[in-house]
């Protein structure tokens, strides 16, 4: 009799082991990319439209260099929201916001700063941390609208247009 309960636990660990195998095994594939490069997940790569907050003026800092690295710049992207999201009131008065539509990977690249290696190395020989140089990587060619910032207290301009990432967005 103790044979038995000996081999059928031996069984269920056997089981639970190679179901554990199995579920990593699947999850690694899963986030594999293909031989063409492109990730699995074909989500990230769906267009889909963003609300878009948009630096309507420039700040400023005497500093130079404390100017590059923290302050936003018109055409600067404040922040990514999905469609449909409730702006607030001094948002909506302080910012311009624009429906574009890209993918989530485009969308995440509208708030990446530009960054350089700090030049510090960790104890293992790492890189340290990276060093802000520029608060954002891409802007809005906000100069190539037509709207005057003075009248957003009146309303957002563009309302429900749908603008496309190639046509409005640019590369610093």
């Amino acid at each position: 009799m103790e044979a038995i309960k000996t081999n059928w636990k031996k069984i269920i660990i056997s089981v639970i082991l190679i179901a554990v195998i199995v579920l990593g095994i699947t999850v690694i594939i899963l986030k594999l990319p293909e031989k063409s490069g492109e990730p699995k997940n074909e989500k990230s790569q769906q267009q889909q439209i963003y609300a878009v907050s948009v630096q309507v003026r420039d700040q400023h800092n005497s500093d130079p260099e404390e100017d590059a690295r923290t302050c936003l710049k018109k055409g600067d992207v404040l922040v990514v929201l999905p469609e449909g999201h409730t702006w607030s009131k001094t948002e909506l008065i302080s910012s311009l916001i624009l429906k574009i539509k890209m993918t989530e990977e485009q969308a995440a690249k509208l708030t990446q700063p530009i960054e350089k290696e700090s030049g510090e190395k960790r104890e293992n020989g790492e890189p340290a941390e990276k060093e802000t140089v520029k608060m954002r990587k891409y802007r809005i060619k906000i100069e190539d609208l037509d709207f005057d910032m003075k009248k957003l207290s009146e309303g957002q301009p563009f309302g429900n247009k749908v603008f496309e990432w190639k046509d409005i967005v640019e590369e610093k």
